[in-house]
């Protein structure tokens, strides 16, 4: 999916950051099988959408460096859920779309690493990132009514450029 958002980073020590940012998440997935919908059983294949607010709250540390700097960081995300959907392509060619944001839970609590290169410009840097996120928390809810349980975390890998100032 898709993501946005912004960093206020407070450095203690020369190689060490503080983040707090904030974020827009897209994550989603795909589900294959048999799914209960109004009373019927449909057979197909599953596209699933859900977007998060998230905070994640992250400690950095830098290499020095003057050209590129390479950098490790790390720290838990609480992510607030603001939308979910669903898209059903069934077996018999019948595309169901639907709003599943009552079988999902609110809060998405995970932990998330990454590493990166640094490229300070003039007055801004430039900076190519790839992390890893592991949920701790199920995406549904235990009485979804979606027919069998669903047990699922977010595990995302993201991949991010940008600037910093």
């Amino acid at each position: 999916g898709f993501m946005v958002g912004a960093t206020l980073s407070y450095r203690r020590l020369p190689i060490v950051d503080l983040e707090l940012q904030v974020l827009y998440l897209e994550q989603g997935g795909e589900l294959e099988g048999a799914i209960e919908f109004f009373g019927e059983t449909l057979e197909g294949q599953a596209k699933l959408r859900i977007d998060y607010i998230a905070f994640p709250l992250l400690a950095s540390v830098h290499a020095p460096g003057a050209i590129v700097r390479p950098y490790l960081k790390a720290g838990p995300q609480i992510a607030f859920r603001i939308s979910a959907d669903a898209e059903l392509d069934s077996a018999s060619n019948v595309t169901v779309e639907t709003d599943i944001k009552d079988d999902t839970n609110t809060v998405d609590f995970s932990v998330y690493f990454a590493g990166g290169l640094e490229f300070p410009l003039t007055t801004i840097s430039a900076f190519l990132e790839i992390g890893y996120g592991i949920g701790f928390l199920d995406v549904f809810k235990e009485d979804q009514n979606i027919g069998e349980p669903i047990n699922a975390k977010n595990h995302v890998l993201a991949i991010t450029a940008g600037l910093s100032y």
